[in-house]
């Protein structure tokens, strides 16, 4: 027994001296962002970014990249990614992924083409962030943007705080291979990138006349708006930034957006969602009409205002509040005009709410919902937007005395 005893501590540390198949840090890369892009043979190309450890270093901090990006192709994500040994030398790890990138030629084509690695893989997380980019992903990913060491960061952090306006939706990847599931009835959709030159996005997206002084060696945007409408697994189009809104209106997880609403002196009050929105929705079907009644409650809050009006009066409120209710259900009118009567797709999961209530009936016009009943539906809009609280800005020096 003694003997038996004194052995425990020599094979307890042969237990713990590790494990069989450890590596160390610096024989493997850590993917942080991976692009997706298909070449016309249909080839994947994989751009993959990982940190640079050794530039990441305290006495190599001051300059220099902080991250590599290096690109492999292959008939299959599978292969490419095995490629990928070939030029960057180490295995890859995926634990800490942050952003996965579609490019559009990819997404037009049919995700179904290279995301079953990333939806079975169990090394990829399904909290990281997915999106569609307009043009190359590849271009996305190797873009040296001025504002970050390490560009995964800044576009993980762009698609998690998109929502914050309202002008983009968040989506996860788990997210995303659960919309996949349910082809008909509720359709996917994504977050929408652009990579742009800064003379563009002051000219394009700020609507500004004046030109960058940085000249031709300015950093790039990485801008974040609108959303990839897909019908099953291929991308169909895209919606702008007022017509994203539109979406978001319908959807129970809008929780942040500001609506400019003009005063009747000619000034403007920002509208702050506050709380979130309740939606209901009902959908039944007479005849061969699908219609569609769809009812919004939101609760505001006055952000600031311009103009001389004193706002804190019940029937300026009122005004307000009818300014702000005409303003939505016109976003959701645009939304749903070019999601469904032009793409054909149901990315509202209006077909899931007739599902749910008549399942008889959706199963009669399944098959014809997105082609058929859908485009030629009846939208009924109700917006009940409702002021809780007014700031004190209301009563600042200049506004009209009542």
């Amino acid at each position: 027994m003694k003997a038996a005893y004194l052995c425990l501590p020599f094979l307890l540390m042969l237990v713990l001296s590790g494990c069989w198949s450890a590596k160390e840090a610096n024989e493997i890369d850590y993917v942080l962002g991976v692009g997706v892009d298909k070449a016309d043979n249909g080839d994947i190309i994989l751009t993959i970014q990982s940190p640079d450890l050794s530039a990441l270093k305290a006495e190599k901090a001051s300059s220099g990249d902080k991250f590599k990006s290096i690109s492999a192709r292959g008939s299959t994500t599978f292969e490419a990614l095995r490629n990928y040994i070939n030029v960057g030398g180490q295995k890859l790890f995926w634990g800490h992924i942050q952003i996965c990138i579609i490019g559009e030629h990819a997404a037009r084509d049919g995700v179904e083409d290279f995301l079953d690695f990333f939806s079975s893989d169990p090394e990829l997380r399904g909290t990281s962030m997915i999106s569609v980019v307009k043009g190359k992903a590849k271009d996305v990913m190797e873009a040296r943007v001025s504002l970050t060491p390490i560009p995964s960061d800044y576009l993980s952090n762009l698609l998690t705080n998109a929502t914050v306006n309202g002008k983009a939706p968040k989506v996860q990847l788990v997210d995303f291979n659960r919309m996949l599931t349910e082809p008909i009835g509720s359709q996917p959709y994504l977050p929408l990138m652009e990579l742009m030159s800064q003379s563009e996005y002051d000219k394009r997206i700020a609507k500004l006349n004046t030109t960058s002084s940085k000249g031709p060696g300015q950093s790039p945007v990485i801008y974040t708006g609108g959303t990839a409408v897909f019908r099953g697994t291929k991308l169909k189009g895209f919606l702008d930034e007022k017509e994203t809104r539109g979406l978001m209106w319908t959807k129970q997880f809008m929780k942040s957006a500001l609506i400019a609403v003009k005063t009747d002196d000619g000034g403007l009050a920002s509208l702050e969602l506050i709380g979130g929105v309740r939606n209901k929705v009902s959908v039944k079907m007479e005849g061969d009409t699908a219609v569609i009644k769809l009812t919004i409650h939101a609760n505001l809050n006055i952000g600031d205002r311009s103009g001389s009006r004193n706002l804190a009066e019940v029937k300026e409120l009122k005004k307000l509040e009818e300014g702000f209710n005409a303003l939505v259900k016109k976003e959701v009118e645009m939304a749903f005009e070019k999601a469904a009567r032009k793409f054909h797709s149901d990315i509202f999961s209006f077909g899931n709410a007739l599902n749910d209530k008549n399942p008889k009936v959706w199963n009669r016009v399944e098959e014809r919902w997105e082609d058929e009943i859908l485009p030629n539906a009846k939208l009924d809009i109700e917006v009940k937007g409702t002021i809780r609280r007014t700031s004190r800005t209301l009563y600042t020096p200049w506004a009209e005395e009542k």
